[in-house]
């Protein structure tokens, strides 16, 4: 269901592409990460680092960009109930993105101008792939699977060129089985801060 949500909302946004002029810009971002628990595993507060490079499409209507983005993010394990008795799970993942800026419509993406407004709320999707690796009592497991993200987001122009992120992501992808008896929940719910420069 997240995953046709995901697609939908992608195709949605593909009709303002019909426009030709783009911005591009390169981000990169840091923050926090809980991973879901499950019975048998529980994680800790993890990190996270994303890079990403992306164009803004000008003059589209609604205003959106679109993006390629990798990051990877880092949690430790802890026993859960009867289940493994401790380790490390890291998670990368490549995904493409939609944002659909909230702004002054008029300005489109235009960064500056009559219409310019220093802060830029936005929402966005995209769908990809998750490589996830666990280590525990001297195992290891890795798998990867299908992934998506929904997330919402304001940014602050520093200047015209520069502009700081702060964002709340939803991760979301199919549970990772450990020993063929454990399960890890790849979900999970990330805060982001960074810098993106538009070219």
């Amino acid at each position: 269901m997240r995953v046709r949500l995901v697609v939908g909302l992608l195709m949605v946004g593909c009709a303002g592409l019909a426009h030709a002029g783009v911005t591009p810009y390169a981000s990169l971002d840091g923050g926090a990460v809980w991973l879901s628990d499950t019975y048998e595993v529980r994680t800790d507060t993890g990190w996270i680092f994303e890079g990403a490079v992306g164009m803004g499409i000008d003059g589209a209507f609604p205003p959106i960009r679109v993006e390629l983005a990798s990051g990877y993010q880092k949690s430790n394990l802890a026993q859960n109930g009867n289940g493994v008795s401790g380790g490390k799970m890291g998670i990368g993942n490549v995904m493409a993105n939609l944002y659909l800026d909230i702004m002054d419509f008029d300005s489109g993406y235009v960064r500056e101008g009559s219409h310019f407004t220093p802060f830029v709320p936005y929402v966005f999707a995209g769908i990809g792939a998750a490589y996830s690796h666990a280590e525990w009592d001297g195992e290891t497991a890795e798998d990867t699977k299908v992934a998506g993200n929904l997330g919402a987001g304001c940014g602050w122009y520093i200047t015209s060129h520069l502009m700081m992120d702060v964002k709340y992501k939803y991760f979301f992808s199919r549970d990772m089985e450990i020993e063929n008896q454990y399960e890890v929940d790849l979900t999970s719910h990330q805060i982001l801060a960074g810098l993106r420069y538009m070219f």
